[in-house]
């Protein structure tokens, strides 16, 4: 619990440290992708201290690659 709370902190100051000035420039598609990043790395950070099981990316290669793979070892098996 204390190191979620910890990240959460640690996101809201690094935030409220970086967003006032992309505010004040009306950096509108900086903002956007700063939540775009902030928000999954401060995901991620409390699923990394919590234990939590990730699922691997590299599963979704798998689903997507494996058919073109087998229909390639088809055609020139």
């Amino acid at each position: 619990m204390l190191g979620t709370i910890v990240v959460l902190a640690a996101s809201a100051l690094v935030a409220a440290l970086e967003l006032p000035a992309l505010f004040r420039r009306k950096w509108r598609k900086e903002i956007f992708l700063y939540f775009v990043l902030l928000i999954p790395g401060t995901l991620l950070s409390i699923f990394a201290i919590r234990v939590s099981r990730i699922p691997s990316p590299l599963n979704i290669v798998i689903v997507v690659y494996k058919p073109v793979y087998e229909w390639f070892s088809y055609l020139l098996g």
